[in-house]
C-alpha cells in the first residue's frame, strides 16, 4: 500500500495551454495544426530523494518531461504521479492517480515545444516496500493530443532499509 500527495511544481515558462475544452475529451485535445505523431516524442527522467530510506518513509519525486522532437506536442496528461518499482524480493508494485476515472474524463492539456522540459514534484509514502535495492521508473501517459501513449524513465535505484 502508498499513500501520495501530489504536489504539482510546474515549470511556467515553458508550459502553454493546448487549445483544449475544459473538460478536454479523448481525440479532442489536438493543437491546431499539429500532426498526430506515431512515435514518442518525450523522454522521461525521475529524480528521488532520499534515495536511502526506510520503507514508509516520505520521498519527493522530481519528474523532467522533455520534447525531444521538432514539432511542439500538445498531450493531456492522464497522470502526473504514475510509477513502477521492483523491490529487493521480484514483488512489482505500481501506483499513480490516473485522470481518466468513471466519474470524469478530465485531464491535464498542455502544450510543450521542442527541446523544453517540463518538471513536476510529487511526494509519496512507498509502504509495503522490502529492504534491499529497489529499481524506482517513473511513468508519464498522454491520454490524447498529438501523441498518445506512455513513456518511462530510465530506473533509478533505492535503497530501503528496515524501519526501526
Amino acid at each position: 500500500m502508498f499513500r501520495l500527495t501530489l504536489v504539482l511544481v510546474v515549470s511556467a515558462a515553458t508550459l502553454f495551454t493546448a487549445s483544449c475544452a475544459s473538460a478536454c475529451q479523448p481525440l479532442m485535445c489536438l493543437v491546431p495544426g499539429g500532426p498526430f505523431l506515431t512515435e514518442n516524442p518525450f523522454r522521461l527522467s525521475v529524480h528521488v530523494e532520499p534515495s536511502r530510506m526506510t520503507y514508509g518513509t516520505n520521498i519527493t519525486v522530481t519528474y523532467t518531461l522533455t520534447n525531444a522532437s521538432t514539432e511542439a506536442v500538445g498531450v493531456c496528461a492522464a497522470g502526473w504521479d504514475s510509477f513502477e518499482l521492483i523491490d529487493a524480493t521480484g514483488a512489482r508494485l505500481g501506483g499513480g492517480t490516473t485522470l481518466f476515472t468513471g466519474y470524469s474524463d478530465t485531464t491535464d492539456p498542455f502544450r510543450l515545444p521542442p527541446s523544453r522540459t517540463l518538471s513536476w514534484q510529487v511526494r509519496m509514502v512507498l509502504d509495503q516496500v522490502a529492504p534491499g535495492p529497489a529499481q524506482f521508473r517513473g511513468l508519464f501517459q498522454s491520454g490524447a493530443g498529438n501523441w498518445v501513449g506512455t513513456v518511462r524513465s530510465d530506473p533509478v535505484v533505492l535503497e530501503v532499509f528496515e524501519g526501526g
